[in-house]
């Protein structure tokens, strides 16, 4: 996977885990957790995984053009 390509789905997947479309004016909960909140903490997790794959997976890719010279 490119440089670009990890970029942009980096991006997409930080912009996924604002809660954008809970505008309702209506409060509903769980557990007394207000559903935007469980959303935004799910969606973090899911975004905090997939930032430690993409470190482990692809950090050559990341870190291939500032190299050191012996």
């Amino acid at each position: 996977m490119s440089r670009i390509k990890l970029y942009g789905l980096n991006s997409f997947l930080l912009l996924m885990t604002v809660p954008w479309f809970f505008i309702n004016t209506k409060m509903e909960s769980t557990g007394g957790f207000p559903h935007w909140a469980l959303y935004a903490l799910f969606s973090t997790l899911i975004y905090a995984i997939s930032i430690f794959y993409f470190l482990h997976r692809y950090w050559s890719i990341s870190a291939s053009e500032k190299t050191l010279k012996k």
